[in-house]
C-alpha cells in the first residue's frame, strides 16, 4: 500500500514538472498580436532569461501603484518594456504582459500544490520574488536575490533604472524575556530614582519657602523700625 502511495506522489510530481516545462516553453517565445503597446507591426520572438524575468519583476514592483490606479495598462507595460530594452532585452509591452500573466499562473499552481501537500515539492527560482509581489509578508530592499543556481545576484541602483531587487523580509529577532530578578531590579532602580527626584524637589520647595519667609520677616522688621523712628521724631517735636 505504501509503495502505491509513493508511486502516485511521484507521478503527480512528474506531471507537475511537465506542466511547468510546458508553461516555460509557452512563455519563452511570446509573439504579440496587434496592440497599441507593440513596438512594431511584427514582433520578434524573445527568449526570457532568468535575468530578464528578474528585471521584469523589479519593474513591475516599480509600477505597481500605477496598475492599482487603473491607468491604461498598455502604456505601463510599454514603459516597463522600455526599461528592459535599455538593459539589452528586446521586448515589447505585450510580451511583458503575457510573461507576467504566465508567471502569476505558475506561481498560483505551485502555491496551491504547496498548500495541499504542506511541503516544497517543486523548486522554482521566482517563487520568493512572486511571493513578494503577490503576498503580504515581504518587502522591497536593495539586496541580493538568489538565482536558480543558488548564487545571489547583486544589483544596485534605483527603481527608474530597473535595479531594485525583490527579497523576502527576514524574520524579526525576538527579544528574550527578562528574568524575574532582572525585572524586579529594574523596577526597584526606577522607583528609587523617582523617589530621589521627588525628595530633591521637596527640599528645593522647602528651601525656597524658608527664604521667602525670611525675606518677609526682615522687611517687616525694617518697617517696624522705621515706624518707631518716626514716632520718636514726633515726640521730640511735640515736647518743644
Amino acid at each position: 500500500m505504501t509503495h502505491i502511495i509513493l508511486d502516485n506522489l511521484m507521478l503527480k510530481n512528474k506531471r507537475f514538472r511537465a506542466y511547468l516545462e510546458a508553461e516555460d516553453n509557452l512563455e519563452i517565445r511570446d509573439r504579440a498580436g496587434p496592440s497599441s503597446c507593440s513596438q512594431s507591426s511584427k514582433d520578434e520572438p524573445f527568449i526570457w532569461s532568468e535575468r530578464a524575468v528578474l528585471l521584469l519583476l523589479e519593474q513591475y514592483e516599480c509600477h505597481v501603484e500605477e496598475f492599482k490606479k487603473n491607468l491604461r495598462h498598455e502604456r505601463i507595460w510599454s514603459s516597463i518594456a522600455a526599461q528592459l530594452i535599455e538593459k539589452g532585452h528586446l521586448v515589447n509591452g505585450r510580451q511583458c504582459s503575457i510573461k507576467w500573466s504566465g508567471l502569476k499562473r505558475t506561481y498560483k499552481n505551485i502555491k496551491d500544490q504547496k498548500d495541499r501537500s504542506g511541503a516544497s515539492a517543486v523548486s522554482w527560482p521566482f517563487y520568493s520574488a512572486m511571493t513578494t509581489l503577490l503576498g503580504d509578508k515581504a518587502y522591497m530592499k536593495p539586496v541580493a536575490l538568489a538565482s536558480s543556481t543558488g548564487q545571489p545576484k547583486n544589483l544596485t541602483g534605483d527603481c527608474s533604472k530597473g535595479v531594485y531587487i525583490i527579497s523576502l523580509k527576514p524574520p524579526q529577532k525576538k527579544m528574550k524575556p527578562m528574568k524575574k530578578d532582572a525585572v524586579l531590579k529594574e523596577l526597584t532602580d526606577r522607583t528609587n530614582k523617582l523617589q530621589e527626584s521627588i525628595n530633591e524637589q521637596n527640599i528645593k520647595r522647602h528651601r525656597e519657602k524658608a527664604e521667602r519667609e525670611e525675606r518677609k520677616a526682615k522687611q517687616h522688621a525694617e518697617k517696624m523700625e522705621m515706624q518707631r523712628a518716626f514716632l520718636d521724631i514726633f515726640k521730640k517735636m511735640a515736647e518743644k
